[in-house]
């Protein structure tokens, strides 16, 4: 390879140009961590004076607070199901595998650090567009009021969303700003097979859409939790005076392992604006009634592109039941995924 002053030099300067045109890339993506608080502010510090680091201030788009990092999240998982066999049946709304995977994580996450660095770091970023939260923990205040006053149209996913109101009666004023938040895009509900808590976590949810006015994602996960016993206390029940408004969400997801059955579809779509839905994952259809059920109104879903559903064949599966399943098909719109 030649090695002239000349020859260098024209590499030095291909070299700055690639490193230039790649930084918007390079930052555009952050994940801290939230163990401590002393953790938690020397992070910050390293991002706000660092030479390098100091570029998330200007290309950051998207951040993911998490408890721990994402990597071992996903070891933990990996582990477990080699064990004990799938966790999940769906991926349905993953970009990253790991966020599905955090709930075993998040549950035991009790740490609850001084989010004042954090809500600082945010004011000064110059353009975040989208920040996830995956902590069995309610979302920050300190937090959310960065969000609103210096990143108002950033998209909040709470993958892991967390209320008061599932230990007590009614939606407190905590959950309401989080709740009622412009910014407010993305939840995801897990809730245990054997913790008799679906109904109340189900219904907190129903009422959450009618107050969240900007929520376009909901996402319902059935964990089939077997060694653990939520202690929390379920009380709730929806407030006097509640809102009639519809939910207008492009994706509604129930996991694969959730069996769907008409009193819940027709819950859901009395809340839901089902033109609107662009992404639905039904769950498990067992039966013929609820089949016809939603071809009865397939019509309806005029935007409908993608589909997830579980039709898992067992013995006792009849022709009149793939006959309903065929004709409720036919009758939904034409499909880009299946």
């Amino acid at each position: 390879m030649e090695t002239s002053r000349e020859t260098l030099q024209a590499l030095s300067l291909v070299n700055h140009t690639w490193y230039q045109a790649a930084v918007p890339f390079l930052y555009e993506k952050l994940q801290l961590c939230l163990t401590t608080t002393p953790q938690l502010q020397e992070d910050v510090e390293q991002l706000m004076k660092h030479p390098l680091r100091k570029q998330y201030l200007r290309y950051l788009r998207r951040l993911d607070l998490v408890g721990r990092s994402g990597k071992r999240s996903l070891h933990l998982a990996a582990l477990q199901e080699d064990a004990e066999g799938p966790i999940m049946l769906d991926n349905f709304l993953d970009r990253e595998l790991w966020q599905r995977h955090t709930f075993r994580l998040c549950r035991g996450e009790t740490t609850t650090p001084d989010y004042a660095s954090l809500a600082r770091f945010i004011a000064a970023v110059s353009n975040l567009r989208e920040l996830n939260w995956v902590r069995a923990l309610r979302f920050p205040q300190e937090v959310l009021d960065a969000l609103h006053k210096y990143h108002p149209s950033c998209k909040l996913n709470l993958l892991y969303f967390y209320l008061q109101a599932w230990k007590y009666q009614g939606l407190s004023d905590n959950d309401m700003t989080v709740v009622t938040s412009p910014c407010l895009h993305t939840i995801r509900c897990y809730y245990y097979s054997n913790a008799g808590n679906n109904e109340v976590i189900e219904s907190a949810t129903l009422r959450s859409l009618s107050v969240a006015s900007n929520l376009k994602k909901v996402d319902l996960v059935l964990v089939p939790e077997v060694d653990f016993v939520d202690q929390r206390i379920y009380r709730f029940e929806p407030t006097d005076g509640a809102s009639d408004a519809i939910a207008r969400l492009d994706t509604l997801s129930f996991s694969l392992n959730t069996t769907m059955s008409v009193q819940r579809f027709n819950q859901w779509r009395q809340k839901t604006d089902i033109r609107r839905l662009r992404t639905w994952s039904i769950g498990r259809i067992n039966n013929t009634t609820l089949a016809r059920t939603i071809g009865a109104v397939a019509p309806s879903f005029q935007r409908l592109e993608r589909l997830e559903l579980n039709l898992r064949e067992t013995p006792r599966r009849s022709v009149g039941y793939w006959r309903s399943v065929e004709e409720m098909m036919l009758s939904l719109p034409p499909l880009k995924g299946l």
